[in-house]
């Protein structure tokens, strides 16, 4: 292991947060080693410790802070980076420019237009569809009309003693 390799590797084992990899890197890393007086606490013990001392470590965090800080070596407005990963969101389509915005709020006016006139589009094929359909009601209501009063005519034309019992519901005798 060259000498650059250990301070990478230091820097990296450091964002270790899971009690198991800590125990096995207290077995394994010579920086763990050297941190933990090259004893090897179970990862539940590590758990407890960080437990029972969590607001002595965040007090002991503030501290280291505003040493650094004295130091010179951190201040407000900056940040110092080890070259450590961090996840991010970043792509295009999350990061926009001023540019990208202003094409992307035309776009969605011109899509709006185009969504407005389809549903005047609606109205009208669907205002159309009920005028249809009121002229079709009434064209079979006119039907039926034609064709009682062509029945009623026939009816008429027959015997006028059947006349009399379709208009009073006599009935013939046994």
């Amino acid at each position: 292991m060259g000498p650059g390799r250990f301070s990478n590797r230091c820097e990296y084992r450091l964002r270790i947060v899971s009690y198991r990899k800590i125990e096995r890197a207290c077995y394994e890393d010579l920086a763990f080693r050297v941190l933990t007086g090259n004893q090897q606490p179970e990862h539940s013990r590590i758990s407890e410790f960080r437990r029972r001392n969590l607001e002595a470590l965040s007090e002991l965090f503030v501290q280291i802070l505003r040493l650094c800080q004295a130091a010179g070596m951190v201040g407000l407005g900056h940040a110092a980076l080890d070259g450590t990963k961090v996840q991010a969101n970043a792509s295009k389509h999350n990061a926009t420019s001023q540019e990208r915005m202003l094409k992307a709020e035309a776009q969605l006016e011109k899509e709006i237009k185009e969504l407005r006139r389809r549903e005047d589009r609606l109205k009208k094929i669907r205002q159309a569809r009920q005028a249809l359909e009121a002229e079709a009601a009434a064209a079979a209501a006119r039907d039926r009309a034609k064709q009682a009063a062509e029945a009623g005519w026939q009816g008429s034309q027959g015997s006028g003693e059947s006349r009399s019992r379709q208009r009073f519901g006599d009935r013939e005798g046994p």
